[in-house]
This record gives structure tokens, sequence and C-alpha cells, in this order.
């Protein structure tokens, strides 16, 4: 059987050390260097490929019709868009790197919370 008051040594150390736990929103803490965080999709880059949507392993991307029908190279035209899920998305960034034409960035940053899903998607 255990001495009663084992565990009070190990309890008084803790007890008075600083919480470990932040208050977020209103506690910023630091971001570990290379963080993948939001989606930035750059409209004058893409070309509609395709190619971040086939390579999204989580389905978090989604291809849409283009409402501006954006002219590219050879008189072409842009038929589509990608929409990324946020709410979907591992950050593994297969897309960055995938993409030819260095459309798709991941930036450092939080605040990836939502409430409402169809607010969760980039572009909005």
């Amino acid at each position: 059987m255990r001495k009663p008051g084992v565990l009070l040594p190990l309890l008084l150390e803790h007890f008075l050390k600083k919480p470990f736990t932040l208050l977020y929103p209103r506690e910023e803490w630091p971001l570990p260097r290379g963080y993948r965080g939001m989606i930035l999709w750059s409209d004058e880059a893409c070309t509609g490929c395709r190619v971040c949507f086939t390579i999204c392993s989580a389905k978090a991307i989604e291809m849409i019709e283009d409402p501006e029908k954006k002219p590219l190279e050879k008189g072409r035209v842009r038929k589509q868009i990608p929409v990324f899920y946020l709410d979907r998305c591992m950050r593994c960034s297969q897309c960055e790197e995938s993409c030819p034409f260095d459309a798709i960035h991941l930036q450092g940053g939080v605040g990836l919370v939502g409430y409402i899903r169809e607010k969760m998607r980039v572009p909005t």
C-alpha cells in the first residue's frame, strides 16, 4: 500500500507554475517554423488545369464553373476554378507543391475556425 501524500510534492510543484494553456483568441501562441495554415489562391495565376483537384486526397478541392470565363493565352478560356474547403483540408501542401503555375500558397497563421460551413471556403 502506498503512503498517503506521495503525490503532494508533485501537486505543489505544478500548482505554483504558470498555466500551460493560453486564452485563445486573446493571447496569440507562437507558431512553429514552416507551419502551414491558411490557403491563399491567386486568381491571376490559376488556369483551371485541375492538377490540385486531382492530387487532393482529402477531397477538399472542388472545381466549379468560372463565372468570369477568364481569357488565357492562345485564345483559350478558363472554364473552371478551384474552391478549397478549409474544414476538410489536412494542410498537407500537396496542392501547393503540384501547382505548375504557383497559384496556391499555404501561409502561416491561425484562426481557421468558423461556425458557418459556407464561410470556410476559398474563394468565398
